[in-house]
Parts: structure tokens; C-alpha cells; sequence
């Protein structure tokens, strides 16, 4: 696989009023401000709940640890037009020897929802991932009940893979993940980057 371009961007933008840039220690109020939000917590397989001040300490110390890892920037803060934090889209890195393959995750701040926003960053995102990252394909995991999660999925060219049953512990219940994914449009399976 050729590696990503050395100069790696540092903001994407997603429109007037969102775009994506690399999450701060300044960030830290905004990032546990929203995630009070229990229902952020139902909908989303790794986000603790209470969310405090050392959880979000801690995740900014793993963007930092992400981005030395991979040699580029994993974790990404969608942010208003006020260059407030709303919400994060992340690459998973879900394995450190497959880097043509990966797990997108996000989370959007509750007042946020149902204004089409997700659906427009996850789109961007993952023409990102395409293009800059050189990624052939990109997979979600979603809860069954989550149906905004899955139309944002849809939305942006998802296709739905099948269910994996009683896969995810929640507060001592297994839960069923929808599976999604998205393949390169310009690398289908079994075409090399060299």
C-alpha cells in the first residue's frame, strides 16, 4: 500500500458551518459537556457513562498516542462555525497490520441531531479516508436500535453486511450490531496500490 502523502491535512471542511480538525487539551469542557448526555452513551459501543474530566483527559492523550502510532491523525473534532467541539469521527485502527481496512466511529452533541450533519461529515470523512489515506474500505458497527445511525450509514453509500447477534455487553445485556460497509469506488477488492 502507498502511504498517505506527507503533508497531511489538518482540517477538513465539511461546509459553511462544520468542519473537522485535530481534538485539543482546550476541547476537554466541550468533549465532557456532551457526552453528560446518557442517550450518546445508548446509541455509541465505546463511550463511557458518567463521562468525567479523566475520561476526556485520557482521550486526548490517546489521539496523541493514535497519531504517533499510525503516523497520522486517527481522531477528528467536528466543530461549528464557533470552532466549538460538537461532536468526533475517528478512524478505529482496528488492526495495526490491515491499514487498508478500518472501523469509523462517531458520536454527534444531542442538540445537534436531526439536522443532516452527520450525514454530510461521515460523507466527507470517508471520501477523506479514500483519498488521502488511501483506504479501500471502511466498515460500522451499529446498534439494531439505533435506526438514525443506520439511514446516516445508508445516506452515505453503506451497505448493509448482515447482523452479528449478542456481540456487544451493554450494562450486563448483549446486543445485536448491524454491520455496514463501504468499499473504495477507485481500488475494488483484489486491485493493488502499487
Amino acid at each position: 500500500m502507498t502511504p498517505p502523502s506527507s503533508q497531511q491535512p489538518t482540517k477538513i471542511v465539511i461546509n459553511g458551518d462544520i468542519y473537522l480538525s485535530e481534538p485539543l487539551e482546550k476541547d476537554i469542557p466541550s468533549i465532557i459537556h456532551h457526552l453528560q448526555e446518557k442517550e450518546i452513551y445508548d446509541l455509541t459501543l465505546q463511550i463511557p457513562y458518567p463521562y468525567d474530566k479523566k475520561n476526556a483527559q485520557d482521550f486526548i492523550t490517546l489521539v496523541q498516542s493514535r497519531k504517533k502510532r499510525y503516523g497520522r491523525l486517527m481522531d477528528w473534532a467536528i466543530r461549528n462555525s464557533r470552532n466549538e467541539l460538537v461532536g468526533m469521527i475517528s478512524f478505529q485502527g482496528i488492526s495495526s497490520r490491515d491499514l487498508e481496512n478500518d472501523e469509523i466511529g462517531f458520536w454527534l452533541a444531542k442538540p445537534y441531531w436531526n439536522q443532516g450533519i452527520m450525514t454530510e461529515v461521515l460523507k466527507k470523512f470517508v471520501e477523506f479516508g479514500f483519498k488521502e489515506y488511501r483506504y479501500r474500505r471502511f466498515t460500522l458497527s451499529i446498534f439494531v436500535f439505533n435506526e438514525a445511525s443506520s439511514k446516516v450509514a445508508e445516506k452515505c453509500g453503506f451497505v448493509f453486511q448482515g447482523l452479528a447477534e449478542k456481540v456487544h455487553c451493554k450494562e450486563g445485556q448483549l446486543i445485536d450490531l448491524k454491520l455496514y460497509a463501504i468499499q473504495n469506488p477507485k481500488h475494488p477488492p483484489g486491485v493493488s496500490f502499487n
